[in-house]
């Protein structure tokens, strides 16, 4: 079994494909398809399920594949012992750092952290793959990914080792000006009612955390305004399903536990928008489309442009923490271990 067999079976389980294998290590396909071959012969099982397009590893293949790449590793680290370059200056280092991250992570804190690492280290290449936190640690496992970036509830994964970063606020916003949903229902009985000294042409509809209104929303009678900036008082998990909203997908992190309270208050949310980016959550927010429920590190620079406003809600926290992941058989390249770092200087 030779070490460029194992590296091609890894290629074919990162790309899920023969062909783009083949494409990215210089090979023919039908060269990346006979190694395989001949390593499953040796194994004497099928590593792969060949499908219409691609490959996928079967229970045998992702067996294989975790142990494959601890094989690799220690190749590496075998190598790194007796390299004339160890000592190598790091702005002449070359390879390539595969970065798995939460969306949160990688839209608010991953950019500014690989530009400090690309300071250090110009010529590494950085790959960046945002996906569910199952498929980040299975990219850790497979070797498709060197570190994962996550935002979660504590979890621990065998075979991997864990940093705990920083504990991480999730918060209500509502946008600054108001939300703007002409026709759309009537806010809670005493809650979110129209902004004071709303700009002339603007549309009924517009609802926003700067004022509360003892009567009902604009589809009622007119609201009373609250002074400006303040709320009457905090809403309850019972007002919210009253709001428009825009939201991460169903299933992650702090969406999960936003609608665990509201299940064991008997309450469903269902949102106005659902979507995976952060990003596009904020700006939707600051547009006035819907209220958002999201870290503190991703709204914290709308917070201090005032385009949003922290939305008080009478509701348990929700916190999780930002973790790094890494293989625990890794080799700990030079510039992973500065990756490493700088994540715990930059989050921590």
């Amino acid at each position: 079994m030779e070490l460029r067999t194992i590296e091609t079976f890894l290629k074919v389980a990162e790309l899920k494909s023969f062909s783009r294998a083949a494409k990215k290590l210089g090979y023919s396909q039908s060269a990346v398809t006979m190694q395989v071959q001949q390593l499953e012969r040796e194994l004497g099982a099928r590593l792969f399920d060949r499908v219409p397009r691609g490959a996928l590893l079967t229970d045998q293949g992702r067996a294989f594949a975790l142990r494959a790449r601890e094989v690799l590793d220690a190749a590496a680290r075998a190598a790194a012992s007796v390299a004339a370059d160890a000592d190598q200056l790091p702005e002449l280092v070359r390879g390539t750092l595969r970065i798995g991250s939460a969306e949160s992570i990688s839209t608010a804190l991953l950019p500014e952290l690989i530009v400090r690492f690309h300071r250090l280290y110009p010529r590494v290449e950085v790959v960046v793959r945002t996906a569910r936190r199952e498929q980040l640690i299975d990219g850790l496992r497979d070797g498709s990914l060197d570190v994962v970036l996550t935002m979660e509830n504590k979890f621990s994964a065998a075979g991997l080792s864990r940093t705990l970063l920083r504990q991480e606020e999730i918060v209500f916003v509502a946008p600054a000006r108001g939300v703007r949903a002409p026709g759309w229902g009537s806010a809670p009985a005493g809650g979110i009612g129209a902004r004071p000294e709303a700009p002339a042409g603007e549309k009924d509809g517009s609802y926003g955390a700067r004022a509360v209104a003892g009567s009902p929303a604009p589809s009622g009678a007119p609201a009373r305004p609250a002074e400006e900036g303040t709320l009457a008082r905090p809403l309850g998990l019972a007002d919210l399903p009253q709001l428009p909203f825009v939201l991460t997908e169903r299933g992650e992190s702090y969406r999960f536990e936003l609608d665990r309270l509201l299940a064991e208050a008997d309450q469903e949310l269902v949102p106005l928008v659902e979507a995976g980016n952060t990003e596009t959550l904020v700006h939707l927010a600051e547009r006035g489309v819907g209220c958002s429920f999201l870290p503190r590190f991703s709204v914290e620079a709308s917070l201090a442009a005032g385009t949003l406003e922290l939305l008080p809600v009478d509701a348990p926290p929700v916190r999780m923490w930002s973790q790094l992941f890494v293989r625990k058989s890794t080799w700990m390249s030079a510039p992973l271990q500065a990756f490493i770092d700088l994540a715990g200087e930059l989050i921590a």
